[in-house]
């Protein structure tokens, strides 16, 4: 029993002390004629012997006999939030993994990052348990943890970079890799330029407290290996304009694009 929790009280005899509570933030509840009495802790067993010893000890009912029923087991459920297709509460009675939570939440969205954070109940967020999720069928097993009522089991959302304009498969891809992800690979991973890019005009627009900040970039020179590649990063937008399309696109309608673009999971 923890706080949160309804239960129904029953003292055999004595209908005036009986009734339906919820456990309160302290872990108490209270009964007519002997006050808060503490259940958090304890067993519905464990309960009825601790009432019926209040009941005793205060002289209120001789030989009492004491029924505890937990209707709503709201402190042992399991919370998940952040990208996930139905963020909630969720039932833990009963053996739970994190796969089955996170499948009776409707799973991860496209724009999930490959990890999930999992904090116990009265646990420091520094202490917090920080699990990637592989596709790797070992991996998987290990990681699928036996989660604990009043747990807290966030999925993050993962960076995306986005590639706009003339390349063959434009989108958002999801920066899952521990590693740094350069301008290179994420237009390899959109299937390069299209024969009718102006691959030497590319523009990186990245956001920044004072706004989004542009840069250009040769591509092309990338490409072939005559220029350094540069660095992406979470929210880039890289824009590959068309070789016979002379009117600039502002900042504004590249970021409302991006906003309505596809998102891809690429295996960086």
């Amino acid at each position: 029993i923890g706080p949160g929790d309804e239960v129904e009280v029953t003292v055999y005899g004595a209908p005036d002390l009986s009734g339906h509570t919820r456990v309160n933030a302290d872990g108490n509840i209270s009964i007519p004629l002997i006050g808060y009495v503490r259940l958090a802790g304890l067993s519905s067993s464990e309960a009825e012997s601790t009432i019926e010893n209040q009941l005793h000890q205060n002289n209120i009912v001789n030989d009492p006999h004491v029924s505890v029923y937990v209707k709503d087991y709201t402190s042992s459920g399991i919370s998940v939030s952040g990208e996930v297709a139905k963020p909630g509460f969720y039932s833990a009675i009963g053996p739970h993994r994190l796969f089955d939570v996170l499948q009776a939440a409707g799973g991860p969205t496209d724009r999930a990052a490959n990890k999930v954070v999992i904090s116990h109940r009265d646990q420091e967020p520094k202490d917090a348990t920080t699990l990637y999720i592989s596709k790797d069928p070992a991996e998987m097993a290990a990681n699928n943890v036996v989660l604990q009522p009043g747990d807290t089991v966030v999925v993050p959302k993962a960076g995306i970079v986005y590639v706009l304009g003339e390349v063959n498969r434009p989108g958002g891809y999801v920066l899952n890799s521990t590693g740094g992800i350069t301008v290179l690979q994420v237009v390899a991973v959109a299937g390069g330029p299209t024969h009718v890019a102006s691959a030497g005009k590319t523009r990186l627009l990245r956001r920044t407290e004072n706004g989004f900040q542009e840069q250009q970039i040769d591509v092309k020179k990338l490409l072939r290996g005559k220029a350094q590649d540069v660095a992406v990063r979470d929210q880039d937008i890289l824009f590959i304009p068309s070789s016979g399309f002379k009117t600039t696109i502002n900042s504004a309608t590249l970021v409302a694009t991006a906003a309505g673009a596809a998102i891809y999971h690429v295996p960086f």
